[in-house]
């Protein structure tokens, strides 16, 4: 049989909805709607079975995010015959990108990436409107604040003159920090995965789950328990096909584990009880 990568790995997306069918955004609305409910009673485990290379989980740290969008309005004019009229929202907004990126290594642990641009209407016009899509990563919140302050500082300067710029948020999720019970199921999901002949050790990941709201109300959490998977976001991401079978035993065996756990039990006993 043949091992090669191309051969013997598929894209992860694919298995992710496969282990865990709620994307992001759904899962977040789906979460807000419910969370008055499930949070009196389900504060005693959360599992989310998303991918992580090698041989980790995660309960230590999920970094917090800010999906937001910024609009910046200049003026429209002929790009031909009354340039000298016209204010360039696309100019403004390019400069404003190198400037957002350049935020990156202020802080510890926070990113800055505009992942998507948007402007103008023809060639021949000189832009009005261009739209940019900022994606802020941070793993404490007030790192994430600060970054989100630093934004809105750059946008009462841009380099083109009567232009403006204004920004909304499009979603939002705090960072997710470790809890002292994680750490308790941590210790099932190692153990377990020594039993069935394969290692997972407990770490930190630059990406963020539905975990950082769970863990937000306080619920223990563990993200990243699916397949091994690597490359996110581009051409060459994959999905170890090898790991399907392990991973999806250990996540079974790990329900198991829990509910048998009296300890854990205990945390859902004291919350019927409050």
């Amino acid at each position: 049989m043949d091992s090669s990568p191309e051969r013997s790995c598929a894209r992860k997306r694919s298995a992710r909805s496969f282990a865990s069918p709620c994307t992001r955004s759904s899962y977040a609305k789906k979460f807000r709607a419910n969370r008055s409910t499930s949070a009196g009673r389900a504060r005693h485990s959360w599992i989310r079975t998303g991918s992580l290379p090698s041989a980790a989980c995660s309960s230590r740290s999920l970094p917090g995010i800010l999906d937001a969008r910024i609009t910046v309005h200049g003026r429209a004019a002929h790009a031909g015959v009354e340039p000298e009229k016209g204010r360039n929202a696309i100019l403004a907004a390019a400069d404003l990108v190198q400037r957002i990126h350049g935020l990156n290594g202020r802080w510890p642990g926070v990113t800055f990436n505009v992942g998507v641009v948007a402007g103008g209407t023809r060639p021949n016009v000189v832009a009005e409107r261009c739209e940019l899509e900022v994606d802020v990563r941070a793993v404490r919140r007030e790192d994430l604040e600060a970054a989100e302050a630093a934004i809105r500082d750059l946008l009462t300067a841009l380099v083109v003159p009567d232009t403006t710029a204004e920004m909304t948020e499009m979603a939002r999720w705090w960072p997710m920090e470790k809890l002292e019970r994680s750490g308790r199921l941590v210790d099932h999901a190692v153990a377990l995965a020594n039993r069935l002949g394969f290692e997972v050790r407990d770490t930190s990941t630059g990406g963020a789950s539905d975990a950082n709201s769970t863990a937000g109300m306080g619920i223990p959490s563990l993200d990243g328990l699916g397949p091994i998977g690597g490359n996110d976001h581009s051409p060459a991401e994959y999905l170890d096909v090898a790991s399907i079978v392990p991973r999806t035993t250990l996540v079974a065996a790990l329900l198991l584990a829990i509910g048998r756990d009296p300890v854990v039990l205990g945390w859902r006993a004291g919350t019927a009880r409050g």
